[in-house]
């Protein structure tokens, strides 16, 4: 009781101010947390999805390696898609043909030719850095499932399944 009744309602009502802007600015600084967080997931994302462009490119480049050692016919005929820039059209050749046909192919020649092996290990290995580097900038897994879903994946799948490498 050290404070005068004339000071105490005064001394209330600022601490009451004071308390109430103290709770803005909590919320303020959570908001703008909250917005940094979502900034840096979004550059992270992008960033990621940038550089994804380029392993997709070399995807498909190790898949018309593939394709030549798997079909050299087709490589021939395909050869005016190459020269348009349509390298998907290779993973996609090698995805037409009848899969157990395929994979009996596949398995004969990745025990048998070192260079095939090679380009099989190769494709696996940078579509699996692919996949954890989307799992990194998306936790929900929507660009995992995308590229899994997409002929790069499927050829994954495939290669995968046919070597033993996946089940």
């Amino acid at each position: 009781d050290d404070v005068p009744n004339v000071a105490k309602e005064p001394l209330a009502s600022i601490g009451q101010v004071f308390m109430e802007q103290a709770e803005r600015l909590s919320e303020t600084a959570e908001t703008q947390a909250d917005q940094v967080c979502r900034n840096a997931f979004d550059a992270r994302r992008d960033m990621f999805l940038r550089a994804s462009k380029f392993v997709i490119d070399d995807l498909n480049s190790t898949a018309i390696d593939l394709n030549r050692h798997f079909n050299s016919d087709r490589t021939d005929i395909s050869c005016p898609k190459l020269a348009k820039g349509d390298t998907r059209y290779f993973v996609y050749g090698v995805l037409s043909e009848d899969e157990k046909k395929v994979r009996q192919v596949i398995h004969q020649m990745y025990e048998h030719d070192e260079n095939f092996r090679k380009l099989v290990s190769r494709y696996i290995d940078h579509f699996e850095k692919l996949l954890s580097e989307a799992k990194e900038s998306d936790p929900e897994n929507l660009l995992g499932s995308t590229f899994l879903s997409a002929d790069v994946g499927k050829l994954y799948m495939l290669l995968g399944r046919s070597v033993g490498r996946l089940n």
